[in-house]
């Protein structure tokens, strides 16, 4: 319908691709919606002109609004280095939503766990998913992670405009190997590349989840989309017993990504060491004297500061993980709430359930204050990404996320 209107431009180069926002509904005065998907069109070879639009398509009307109220992306320049090329993600052939995993050295398994496509990722709301999930983590035979995932994943910018962004769209990536169980698995023999190891281009003959072990660490990764963002979903198991969990951030060629962002990842830790009913949380500043463990009794929100980790451990046996903050992963502003986020073992809470407003995090509706002393525990760890293309910081990396290093 676009490419039949008459204001759709000439020429073979016109590139119409999924933007941010997907839909740009129209509100009836009856109170009624029309459903409006929204589109982008990018002309690469336009001199003066407009390269890129966002239009709306009222399907059932067979009409094309060319400036729907509240959108205003008609730019002539470009972001990135990327462009558009207009790639679907691969068609998507089956496969299992989840495969177990055993990683052994010799006779010995260091590692035993589920492993969740994103297309499969809790929680499955519209919209929703939560990217690479782990599930049922075991190192050297004991249960470490009931759960691992990012539920909720948000960007905002400067201006004011917020979305919250769809954590279960796998697009194609780069990996070479076997698929030893069907397809979107794949068990590589060299590092898989996703759009951040190939910032020149938005493609790939593989999608799904890879997986590729280096001699002392395994990495688990995928990629998504979320309108002209590109994510990495990567999880790398040291052999030594450390997870390592992380997020990338990258983007196609669009103006709106010329413009200041901050890009807010919230992990959801389910921890069950050695089971799910001892459990307790403490938090260590570091400074002139060796530090004693502060126990954290009650569900509460932290926010990170110098020389400050927090650790889970299983009550009796003193076993379980320190939690040490990644070194880009910053503090939250206003709109990214907090960053961390004790609370003790619910069911239905897989997300946060109730955006607050601009689609912000809403975590804290969960803060009962309940007993998290030798409980059930959940950690809500949150990295915030800050993303200028016109100053970038040449010491931060585009991966975020803590370390989680065994006790």
């Amino acid at each position: 319908m676009l490419r039949a209107d008459p204001h759709f431009p000439a020429g073979d180069n016109v590139i119409v691709y999924r933007p941010m926002p997907p839909l740009a509904d129209l509100d009836n005065p009856d109170g009624t919606t029309v459903r409006r998907p929204s589109l982008g069109i990018y002309t690469p070879g336009e001199p003066t002109g407009v390269r890129h639009r966002i239009v709306a398509v009222d399907t059932a009307a067979r009409t094309v609004d060319w400036t729907p109220a509240g959108i205003d992306v008609r730019m002539h320049h470009d972001c990135e280095h990327t462009v558009p090329e207009g790639l679907t993600p691969l068609a998507d052939h089956g496969g299992p939503d989840q495969v177990r995993v055993r990683l052994l050295r010799g006779a010995r398994e260091l590692w035993n766990l589920l492993v969740v496509r994103p297309r499969a990722s809790a929680p499955q709301n519209p919209g929703a998913g939560s990217g690479v999930e782990l599930r049922e983590v075991r190192y050297r035979g004991r249960l470490v992670l009931r759960q691992a995932h990012v539920p909720v994943l948000n960007v905002e910018y400067e201006q004011g405009t917020t979305f919250r962004d769809d954590a279960s769209s796998e697009t194609r990536f780069s990996a070479t190997g076997t698929d030893p169980v069907g397809w979107g698995w794949r068990l590589c023999d060299s590092p898989p590349r996703t759009i951040l190891e190939r910032p020149d281009t938005d493609s790939g003959g593989f999608q799904g989840v890879a997986f590729h072990h280096d001699g002392d660490e395994l990495r688990i990764v995928s990629e998504l989309q979320a309108g002209w963002y590109r994510y990495a979903s990567d999880w790398r198991l040291g052999d030594d017993g450390t997870i390592r969990p992380r997020f990338g951030f990258a983007a196609t060629a669009n103006p709106m990504t010329c413009m200041v962002h901050r890009h807010h990842a919230y992990w959801r830790f389910d921890f069950d060491i050695e089971g799910s009913a001892n459990d307790v949380v403490e938090q260590i500043d570091q400074g002139p004297i060796s530090p004693e463990p502060v126990p954290i009794v009650r569900e509460t929100t932290r926010r990170r500061a110098p020389g400050r980790y927090w650790q889970v451990r299983e009550k009796s046996s003193g076993r379980g993980y320190q939690i040490h903050p990644g070194p880009f992963d910053d503090t939250a502003d206003a709109y990214g709430v907090s960053d961390l986020w004790f609370l003790r073992h619910h069911a239905a809470e897989l997300d946060d359930g109730n955006p607050g407003p601009r689609d912000r995090a809403a975590i804290g509706r969960f803060l009962n204050s309940e007993s998290i002393d030798a409980t059930n525990v959940v950690v809500w760890y949150a990295g915030h990404y800050y993303h200028d293309q016109a100053h970038p910081q040449p010491h931060q990396g585009e991966l975020i996320g803590p370390e989680l290093l065994p006790i």
